[in-house]
């Protein structure tokens, strides 16, 4: 997941966006229900992370297990270029 962050969300980061501070940001379930939480990097190994009161929430509601398969989504909200992510608990099939 680290390289995945690294080669994926961090190009669609700008500049005044500090991962060690942390950003708020807005994510999305599948069903488009809005959560607002921080995107951070931590710890010596530089773990990325999501946290806040919003997290935890979206993590009891989904039923979220670690180590298992979630797919996200990353992109700018058009109008206010703010990062968002949509995040889905399992694993999408293949076509």
């Amino acid at each position: 997941m680290k390289c995945d962050v690294e080669r994926h969300v961090w190009p669609l980061l700008n500049g005044d966006e500090d991962l060690i501070q942390g950003i708020w940001l807005k994510m999305y379930d599948i069903a488009g229900n809005e959560y607002s939480v921080q995107f951070k990097t931590a710890g010596v190994q530089k773990i990325h992370m999501l946290t806040g009161p919003d997290w935890q929430y979206f993590v009891l509601r989904h039923r979220l297990v670690r180590y298992k398969d979630v797919t996200l989504w990353a992109f700018r909200n058009a109008q206010t270029r703010k990062l968002c992510f949509v995040i889905t608990s399992g694993r999408l099939p293949f076509f």
